[in-house]
């Protein structure tokens, strides 16, 4: 609990709740979805490591993200930060798979629902062609991002398909303008790979 009392802080000074009431100007323009998140971000960072499904404290963070979600549905970063919690701290897989999914759905274009639902699935849930799929959709809905096509192809190695994973890191190094300094930030870089 001692290493709780300064997210806690932080969420007083985030959210100024008045009998859970929205307040009527949130400061630097922040919604009051938007603190709700930050305000289950600062209980979570206070003791990650400590919460579990039955904690109270895991409990309070949820609640947050579930009142962030309820008031902005629309908006896909209440879904994805729900759904990241759910995923990194209570494990709850079907739950934090069918936000992925929603923010997915209300921001198709954006590359962090697709990364972060895929990273989910290879690492946490040991479902890789799942991830692959997931990979393979952003790479249609968000162009030129190489690093998607860098976690698809090594994804495809662990699958034994060199071919397909050898013409994804090619069109990695491509989008990075063929520049192999951009392109060492990718994991490796497209060769002939003749162990097969």
């Amino acid at each position: 609990m001692k290493r709780l009392l300064p997210a806690i802080t932080m969420l007083l000074a985030a959210i100024a709740i008045s009998g859970g009431a929205q307040p009527a100007a949130p400061p630097e323009s922040l919604s009051y979805a938007d603190r709700l998140l930050m305000a289950g971000k600062c209980i979570e960072l206070g003791d990650n490591a400590g919460f579990s499904a039955d904690d109270s404290a895991a409990a309070v963070v949820l609640s947050y993200y579930d009142k962030a979600v309820e008031l902005c549905p629309e908006s896909y970063r209440t879904w994805l930060a729900r759904a990241i919690y759910l995923d990194c701290v209570e494990e709850e897989f079907a739950r934090s798979n069918a936000d992925y999914r929603k923010a997915i759905e209300l921001a198709p274009q954006e590359i962090e629902p697709y990364t972060r639902y895929a990273r989910s699935l290879a690492a946490c849930q040991n479902n890789v062609d799942s991830a692959i799929a997931v990979y393979r959709q952003c790479a249609v809905n968000v162009k030129e991002y190489p690093y998607n096509h860098n976690d698809l192809a090594k994804l495809l190695i662990l699958k034994g398909c060199y071919d397909e994973a050898d013409e994804v890191m090619r069109q990695a190094l491509v989008m990075t303008g063929n520049n192999l300094l951009d392109a060492s930030a990718l994991d490796f870089i497209p060769i002939e790979i003749t162990h097969r």
